[in-house]
């Protein structure tokens, strides 16, 4: 799995907020927020097809989360 998607759950599964930033075709960056504030703390960008797909389908972003705790 791609280092930025294992990032971006993980702070999913932490209770962090994210927003995306950039996404094309071949790449996405995301905003990693604190959970009770809309400051960014990071941003992770990744051309991993998968990365960009579960920022353009965050809800299957969040349920890979859940299934996988």
């Amino acid at each position: 799995m791609d280092a930025a998607l294992t990032t971006l759950r993980r702070w999913v599964d932490a209770g962090g907020t994210w927003r995306p930033v950039a996404v094309g075709d071949g790449a996405a960056t995301v905003s990693l927020c604190r959970c009770d504030d809309p400051e960014e703390l990071e941003r992770v960008t990744s051309t991993d097809l998968g990365f960009v797909a579960a920022v353009r389908r965050p809800d299957s972003l969040l349920a890979a989360a859940r299934r996988d705790t």
